[in-house]
């Protein structure tokens, strides 16, 4: 299972306040087509491909490869983050830690009303 579909699942759980961002350097039409192939409801799909930008602001581009590290940020209804989780593993050999995002969601209080 990918981090998007985990994360989509655990989204059909959360609170009405909470969005779930897929952020990529993929196509959109990619993005378009992947998220119809998986079924992946609870996630709204961005493409970074044209200048990266979110990639350069966040610190999460690999210029080197021009893709974005694998990454999760909680961001509060002011702009504050409050959790961050980035893989710096370029081969994206290896997840985020589901456990550790589980337990700062829980923290955070985005599941139910």
């Amino acid at each position: 299972m990918s981090q998007i579909q985990w994360l989509s699942e655990q989204a059909a759980h959360f609170n009405d306040k909470v969005i779930v961002l897929n952020i990529s350097v993929d196509l959109p039409y990619a993005l378009k087509r992947y998220r119809e192939e998986k079924g992946i409801e609870n996630a709204v799909f961005l493409s970074d491909h044209v200048n990266v930008s979110f990639g350069k602001d966040w610190g999460v581009l690999l210029e080197e490869i021009r893709l974005l590290a694998r990454a999760l940020f909680i961001v509060d209804q002011e702009g504050v983050i409050q959790y961050v989780q980035i893989s710096h593993d370029d081969l994206f050999t290896k997840s985020l830690n589901y456990e550790d995002i589980s337990i700062a969601l829980n923290e955070l209080k985005v599941f139910g009303q």
